[in-house]
């Protein structure tokens, strides 16, 4: 049975504490929480000419120790919908997300009859889940009282059952605080990290301000109880663009997001340029001729034909043609930047 679990963002901090945990032989075990809102399991490039990113596996097995994976999508979303206590500058429930984060943990604890678990977390770096009270909070909430470790920060920190067991070694820990990063970039040289951290805070998607403003609309204009998986997919990619209360057109803007959105065409109604390459646009609600035709526009503006008089573009549903239009392509900057959320 291992002795600690330890709780892996792909952010260098987790690492770091994963590594310096690793000095104490101990048997440990790293785990991921897939939200179903991160982009951490993700190790495809955007940019289509550049090879695959390192995986969250690759570099499990580069610095050696194992690693898991545990989804919680169903209870995260119902988290988000109503967090208890609030969301910070975007759309992102910090705190919630670290207790629901850190009650995972527990639980795999208990399932593999581990000692403790830790995290990478540093006191005060994020003011709105690491501030000392957060952190006591977090601990509390999550029923972890005394077996949640914070390697980086543990001097600054009460001793834990494990260190006063004499199972981990306080003295081999850190008592880094505050948002510099010095330390933190020292320990990486020391044993090479440097280039191994491949996420961290930047992937969840939540505090992006372009992914916080589609969700936004999605509250207001369908309701956080009608909203779809479907919904929540096409929340990642594309353009979008809402084009009545009941209605959003969203349009891929590079192959990669093309052959995403090709697989999230099975269940929604689509267009297509017809004979010339372009963009492939999903339409999400209610339509009527109209606003077909209005999403047709569109999608010509961000197709090889934009400069040209006119294009057809083809309404499809699970691949039969259900219509060709002939349209315009829509060029003015100020309709789109209105239509644009």
């Amino acid at each position: 049975m291992p002795d600690g679990i330890g709780l892996i963002s792909g952010g260098l901090d987790s690492l770091l504490a994963m590594r310096l945990m690793m000095e104490q032989d101990l048997d440990l075990i790293g785990l991921v929480i897939d939200t179903g809102f991160s982009g951490i399991l993700d190790n495809t490039p955007d940019d289509d000419t550049l090879p695959p990113k390192l995986s969250l596996f690759d570099v499990a097995r580069i610095i050696g120790f194992p690693l898991i994976v545990v989804p919680v999508h169903d209870e995260y979303w119902e988290m988000i919908k109503n967090p208890v206590y609030g969301y910070g500058k975007h759309v992102n429930p910090c705190l919630d997300c670290r207790i629901l984060m850190l009650k995972a943990a527990a639980r795999v604890m208990r399932e593999e009859n581990a000692q403790f678990v830790f995290t990478g977390e540093v006191i005060g770096q994020r003011p709105k889940s690491q501030l000392l009270y957060q952190l006591r909070q977090s601990e509390e909430e999550s029923g972890l009282q005394d077996r949640l470790l914070r390697p980086l920060s543990a001097k600054l920190l009460p001793p834990t059952i494990p260190e006063k067991s004499g199972l981990v070694d306080r003295n081999k820990l850190e008592g880094i605080t505050g948002r510099s990063r010095k330390r933190q970039i020292k320990l990486a040289a020391r044993w090479g990290l440097e280039e191994l951290s491949v996420a961290g805070g930047a992937n969840c998607f939540l505090i992006n301000e372009a992914y916080s403003d589609r969700m936004n609309d999605l509250f207001r204009y369908k309701g956080k109880e009608n909203i779809s998986k479907n919904d929540l997919a096409l929340l990642r990619v594309g353009r979008h663009f809402r084009l009545a209360d009941k209605l959003k057109f969203v349009v891929s803007r590079n192959k990669h997001e093309h052959l995403i959105m090709w697989d999230l065409t099975e269940d929604n109604f689509y267009l297509e340029c017809l004979d010339v390459p372009g963009a492939v646009g999903i339409l999400a609600g209610e339509f009527d001729p109209i606003s077909v035709m209005q999403a047709a526009e569109i999608l010509g503006r961000y197709s090889k034909a934009k400069l040209e008089d006119s294009l057809s573009v083809v309404l499809k549903y699970k691949g039969v043609v259900k219509e060709i239009l002939t349209v315009s392509p829509q060029t003015n900057r100020q309709i789109l930047d209105k239509l644009l959320i």
